[in-house]
């Protein structure tokens, strides 16, 4: 379950298939206030947990841009350090590949809408022990035991397949069809 909003630090996941939501989709970033809450961001790379330190200043690296094929890319060179004291940290995300959680609202609040979203939250434990690899266990349940979840608490859930989630979804749909439209005319 996600915590109250606030200062984090961030885990970004650069093995690939190594996090992945209870349906199977990779999981690239999580967040953590299991350190310091400093804002920082971990690396979990070739089986380490990481910490970026700080930015690597060098004359031959002249502010990391470059353009290929039309698109300009920025990057930066950090420093790391691995994470190698004993323990346990609990880390939270949302997969962005499940589909959301539909619940019924009552069409108050601002903007107005029947539909609320909620993502299928993903929540993990990073065991770290000295001299072994990094241990990722998935300990959230499945989009369906989040909707009994919400259930519980007394939401309106809709069903997949209820006419109103239908809607939603068709409309959602055509905004984004729209959007990238005029996104295209721009280019």
């Amino acid at each position: 379950m996600l915590p109250d909003v606030g200062m984090y630090d961030t885990i970004l996941i650069l093995d690939r298939g190594l996090v992945r939501c209870h349906a199977g989709h990779e999981v690239r970033e999580l967040q953590t206030k299991d350190f310091d809450c400093l804002v920082t961001t971990y690396l979990v790379a070739n089986g380490k947990l990481l910490c970026v330190t700080e930015t690597v200043p060098s004359d031959e690296w002249r502010g990391g841009w470059r353009v290929e094929h039309g698109v300009a890319i920025h990057e930066e060179r950090h420093a790391t350090e691995p994470v190698t004291t004993r323990h346990t940290i609990r880390a939270y995300g949302r997969c962005r590949d499940c589909a959301p959680i539909l619940v019924r609202s009552d069409g108050s609040g601002f903007p107005l809408t029947l539909v609320q979203e909620h993502s299928v939250e993903v929540d993990f434990e990073l065991v770290v022990r000295a001299g072994e690899p990094l241990q990722i266990v998935r300990t959230s349940g499945s989009r369906d035991e989040q909707k009994e979840e919400l259930l519980r608490r007394g939401l309106r859930v809709l069903g997949d397949d209820e006419q109103l989630a239908v809607v939603h979804r068709e409309v959602k749909d055509v905004k984004k069809a729209a959007g990238a439209k005029g996104h295209s005319r721009r280019a």
